[in-house]
């Protein structure tokens, strides 16, 4: 083949790539649109969104909108000293950029509270022990005057990682972010294609197949058996163990630490925010998964005065007596994944009726 021929077939390639990252890049204008991330330098969060960026995306429902001067999702901006009546502290289901703003549950629990300013600092990724590493800090920035709304959908935690919590030793989710988004961070269409190279990667089995293939050689390397179990029998290399959870104790040490940081920063009450997962079952109920944990999980709560609202009996209410469940959408597996406006809906009129008993 001349070098003339192999150059023209290179080209062609070439244009072919980036006429097809074109296209999918301007799919992605509206299909997956999201504001990129950014460093949280004040540590509220180990990091938030692009401040004042317009955002769009029908991945779970259709939502568009522009996050505020912070980079999180309300509908107004924060200025240094602005009082703030009540802070909404968690992961993605907090962050709510799967629905509207105006229908994300702190801004309804707005609606129902003339006269108070709720605040949402949720945002994606940020799971229970990462939100007690930053508490302090958002906290002491904000300065809620009534109460702190922190969200969870763990009340039991694996012991690595709480381990690495009460070392000081938790990680930082940007760091994470940025090694895994270092091509396509700017791109929405490389970032698309990356997160579904990676769950074809999951799906496929392909990843498993290698881990498989460095299992054999290994074992191979070092003389073990490469024979099958028989039927009724499993090598104990084969047992799957379920991961050490922390203790009670340890729990507890979370939850004190997080009641003082709250008492030494303001004078606000402090709720936690038990959100369970749920599932349709074949014969058309609603499975709602509450954990185990839970009744360990209140009763170190109620030692420390801590308002636990636990949504399992909402949602299973909700479906039973008028059809409605709190995760999923039109284009999503249904009961499945983020809160959608229902379950907005129902966090906010509970959390509603809890404000009010607390406060009596």
């Amino acid at each position: 083949m001349k070098l003339t021929d192999l150059l023209r077939k290179a080209g062609k390639v070439a244009v072919s790539a980036m006429l097809a990252l074109a296209a999918l890049s301007l799919l992605c204008t509206f299909y997956y649109n999201f504001a990129d991330y950014a460093k949280c330098e004040d540590g509220v969060t180990d990091f938030c969104r692009e401040p004042n960026a317009f955002y769009c995306g029908a991945v779970e429902g259709f939502v568009w909108g522009k996050t505020n001067n912070e980079g999180y999702l309300n509908l107004y901006d924060y200025t240094p000293g602005m009082e703030i009546n009540i802070l909404v502290f968690g992961s993605s289901q907090m962050e709510a950029n799967q629905v509207l703003t105006k229908n994300s549950c702190s801004v309804l629990l707005a609606d129902r509270l003339p006269g108070k300013r709720v605040y949402s600092a949720g945002m994606s990724s940020h799971r229970f022990l990462t939100c007690a590493d930053n508490y302090s800090a958002a906290v002491n920035k904000y300065n809620p005057t009534d109460y702190i709304i922190f969200e969870t959908a763990e009340v039991d935690f694996p012991e690595n990682e709480m381990a690495d919590f009460l070392s000081g030793n938790q990680p930082d989710l940007y760091d994470y972010v940025n090694k895994n988004n270092f091509l396509g961070y700017k791109n929405n269409g490389i970032r698309l294609a990356n997160s579904q190279f990676h769950s074809f990667w999951d799906v496929s089995g392909t990843k498993k197949l290698l881990d498989g293939t460095k299992t054999l050689l290994k074992n191979i390397k070092n003389g073990k058996s490469i024979i099958p179990a028989k039927s009724g029998e499993q090598n104990s290399s084969q047992e799957v163990q379920a991961p050490e959870m922390a203790s009670e104790s340890e729990i507890e040490q979370v939850i004190s630490r997080l009641v003082a940081q709250t008492t030494s920063a303001c004078g606000a009450k402090l709720i936690i925010l038990y959100l369970p997962k749920t599932a349709i079952m074949p014969d058309g109920s609603m499975e709602v998964y509450t954990s185990e944990n839970i009744g360990t999980f209140e009763s170190i709560c109620e030692k420390y005065g801590i308002t636990l609202v636990d949504m399992s009996e909402r949602f299973d209410y909700e479906y039973r007596t008028n059809h409605l469940v709190p995760y999923g959408f039109t284009n999503t597996p249904v009961s499945s994944g983020h809160l959608n406006r229902y379950g907005h809906a129902m966090i906010a009129d509970t959390l509603y009726n809890v404000i009010g008993e607390v406060s009596r």
